[in-house]
Parts: structure tokens; C-alpha cells; sequence
């Protein structure tokens, strides 16, 4: 699903879309559509592009591997300039050249002169999600020794005290 940048006629454009979420890795089981709702504006050669997007994923517990639906809400607000803009050209760049934040922001159209909202989408989405996921804010993970959910159940291991050897860790967690 694209949205042709290029041929927008006027200095704002309105953009309602729904379409299916895209195969995406690290999720699991089936996911909610991506609803986004934005505004397109010709900005002098290049295009701001602003708006929300809502949809949820499926995501594994890092600590029980449980799967639950993670809810993804936000805003955005990129820039995007035409394909072949020489702006950020590397070869008028010296060689040691810090980037503005005008610089760091700002995406490029396709070839076509379109956004690619499937792309645009999978990334704002991969952007929000959590490094280390978790199925609530308690989980208890899973068992070391027997694999057993101690979120819905408890085991019969016995705790075995700590490592003799990684007793200078220890001591070093307990300072810092």
C-alpha cells in the first residue's frame, strides 16, 4: 500500500488507511490490522508525513514464553524528500561532517515518488516494541531446573545455594 507523495495536488493531503499487518519477525499467531490516520504536507521540496498509528502484536514472554497480545498505539512524525535529492549527498560531505537533527530525520520516497506505508508501518511498529517483552509486570518466568511456569504453578526443586566461585560477583551486584 503506497501513498504517491509525488502527485499530491495541494499542500496537504488527508491519509485514512487499514490494511493486514505484514509477516513480521518476532511476533506470533495472527495480528490486528494497522489502522493509521495522518496528514501529508508539502513542506517546499520535501513532504511531512504525521499522524497515529494503532494496531497489536503477538509477542513470546521473555521470561515464560507465553504468548500475549501486545497493544501498539503511537504517534508519528517523519519527513521524507524525493528520490535523488542530493541534500545528504556523501560526496559534498567532508569527511568528518556531524549530522543536524534536520539531517537525522528525514527518510527518502521511492523511486515513484510514493511512501511505502507496509515498510513505514513494520518499522514505527518494530520501533515501539519492547526489547524484552513481558506477559504481565510480575511474571515469574520459568522454573531453571525443571521448565516448570511458576506464574501457574509451583515445582518441587530444591533451591541450590549459590556458586561458591561467583561469590565476587556477588559481592560486586550488592555495591552497585
Amino acid at each position: 500500500m503506497y501513498i504517491h507523495a509525488i502527485q499530491m495536488r495541494g499542500s496537504t493531503r488527508p491519509v485514512e488507511a487499514s490494511f493486514p499487518q505484514p509477516a513480521m519477525e518476532g511476533t506470533e499467531g495472527r495480528h490486528k490490522p494497522i489502522r493509521i490516520t495522518a496528514i501529508l504536507r508539502r513542506e517546499d521540496d520535501r513532504y511531512g508525513f504525521a499522524g497515529h498509528l494503532a494496531t497489536s502484536v503477538g509477542l513470546a514472554c521473555a521470561l515464560c514464553n507465553t504468548v500475549f497480545r501486545q497493544v501498539v498505539e503511537l504517534d508519528f512524525s517523519l519527513r521524507y524528500r524525493p528520490a535523488g535529492s542530493t541534500q545528504l549527498s556523501t560526496a559534498t560531505l567532508p569527511e568528518v561532517h556531524e549530522l543536524t537533527p534536520g539531517e537525522c530525520d528525514v527518510e527518502q520516497l521511492d523511486d515513484q515518488g510514493r511512501i511505502d506505508l507496509i515498510s513505514f508501518s513494520r518499522d514505527q511498529i518494530y520501533l515501539a516494541l519492547p526489547l524484552q517483552p513481558r506477559c504481565r509486570e510480575n511474571c515469574r518466568g520459568l522454573c531453571s531446573q525443571c521448565g516448570t511456569d511458576l506464574n501457574t504453578a509451583t515445582c518441587a526443586c530444591a533451591i541450590r545455594p549459590p556458586d561458591p566461585r561467583l561469590a565476587a560477583l556477588a559481592e560486586l551486584r550488592k555495591r552497585f
